[in-house]
């Protein structure tokens, strides 16, 4: 699979032609997957197992077996998303495409709205697995190198460029030391809409995590500079002398 440029306006043959091939190898991985399962438990494989949500049930071994495949599916799907989608803020949109069609799917094949929790429990794991690893898997797949073409009229010259090596941060300049930076080539100051291009790479549920983070961090700092000055400060002056 070779890096490309894509283009980033709205394509709807594009995103329709991802979300029926992403489908299809989503009930194709699940059936093979619930192919094996059900044969190795000595169970009847039939189309409830993948549309009866009535069927994942915590009460039975069936019901266990039909949860674990789903999660165990949805792990096996982040390669498959990184090959259709390829871009990290994408994956949230199209994963929730496809468990809305899925729910749909069911929601006609037992002629009734489904109410089990089980089965919504389920889902909603299966979804969030594939959500945070599709976004993990296509954001290192967007910061492989890529392949420059460019050369003489007959031969072509390959380098590789990585996607961060223009995108230097304005932390890592050195302001402290002037003499050492004289000797060094100035490094290239990050513009806003840079920034804000590499903040919008970044799937929409990683960058959630990533904000509930920095304010965990940022609570855990004051709370730690308040207490610290609950201490009482001793002067020195006050202490006693143990000189003779």
């Amino acid at each position: 699979m070779s890096s490309s440029f894509r283009l980033s306006g709205w394509d709807p043959i594009l995103i329709t032609s991802q979300m029926v091939a992403l489908q299809a190898l989503y009930y194709l991985v699940l059936s093979l997957l619930l192919f094996i399962a059900v044969n190795l438990s000595g169970l009847p494989m039939t189309m409830d197992a993948i549309f009866r949500t009535e069927s994942v049930q915590p009460d039975n071994v069936f019901g266990w077996t039909l949860g674990l495949v789903w999660l165990f599916t949805a792990v096996v799907l982040i390669p498959v998303l990184v090959l259709v989608v390829q871009r990290a803020r994408l994956v949230l949109d199209f994963v929730l495409t496809l468990h809305g069609c899925h729910l749909v799917f069911c929601w006609v094949y037992e002629r009734h709205f489904p109410w089990t929790l089980s089965w919504w429990i389920v889902q909603g794991l299966a979804a969030l697995l594939m959500t945070l690893g599709g976004e993990w898997a296509c954001m290192r797949y967007e910061m492989k190198p890529i392949l420059l073409m460019g050369g003489g009229a007959g031969t072509q010259h390959a380098r590789p460029v990585m996607a961060e090596q223009h995108r230097i941060d304005d932390d890592d300049l050195d302001e402290g030391n002037t003499s050492a930076s004289a000797n060094k080539m100035p490094k290239r100051k990050v513009s806003d809409a840079e920034k804000v291009d590499r903040t919008a790479e970044q799937g929409p549920l990683t960058e959630a995590v990533g904000k509930a983070r920095q304010v965990i961090i940022d609570k855990s700092q004051h709370l730690w500079t308040s207490h610290a000055n609950d201490y009482e400060t001793i002067p020195m002056a006050n202490m006693p002398s143990t000189s003779n």
